[in-house]
């Protein structure tokens, strides 16, 4: 996107915060040397959305990946040069993705691939509300017991600190 990207990221034991820090100003850095500026390239913290992995890899995948034709960018997900779509199902190779952990939420089978490409297809109807559904209004995503959950385990670090 012009102004601001998505990335679906598992975390385990290093923080978001550092995942973040780390990949915005390697970035940064490398930008202004390209580019011969200084400052910050990025304005603002970032946002990030905790979410029971599992329950919420497909919608979060499809809103991220149609994010660009919902503004505009793009006629279809295979026009978007940004996008992990092509990684996904046009054979480029960039080793972003981490294929064993997307075959274990979509499947390993060819049916069951083109059973989640079908899926991201049929969101381009659907743009609007898919948007609504995966906005980061909400901090935490996923089934009930797992938002309870989470967020009797934030407040008590919260309390913590």
């Amino acid at each position: 996107m012009p102004n601001h990207f998505h990335l679906l990221i598992q975390t385990q034991k290093v923080p978001i915060s550092k995942i973040m820090t780390s990949l915005t100003t390697s970035y940064s850095m490398y930008f202004n040397q390209k580019y011969h500026r200084v400052g910050p390239v990025f304005q603002n913290r970032f946002k990030s959305k905790l979410c029971d992995k599992d329950a919420y890899f497909l919608g979060a995948s499809r809103y991220i990946l149609l994010n660009p034709i919902k503004a505009g960018l793009a006629e279809s997900l295979e026009d978007y040069p940004w996008s992990s779509y092509q990684e996904l199902f046009g054979g480029l190779d960039f080793a972003i993705i981490n294929r064993e952990e997307v075959s274990r939420l979509v499947g390993t089978t060819q049916k069951e691939k083109e059973g989640y490409r079908s899926f991201l297809l049929d969101g381009i109807k659907n743009l609007n509300e898919i948007a609504d559904e995966y906005s980061l209004e909400r901090e935490i995503e996923g089934p009930p017991l797992f938002q309870s959950l989470s967020q009797k385990k934030y407040l008590r670090r919260k309390r913590m600190q």
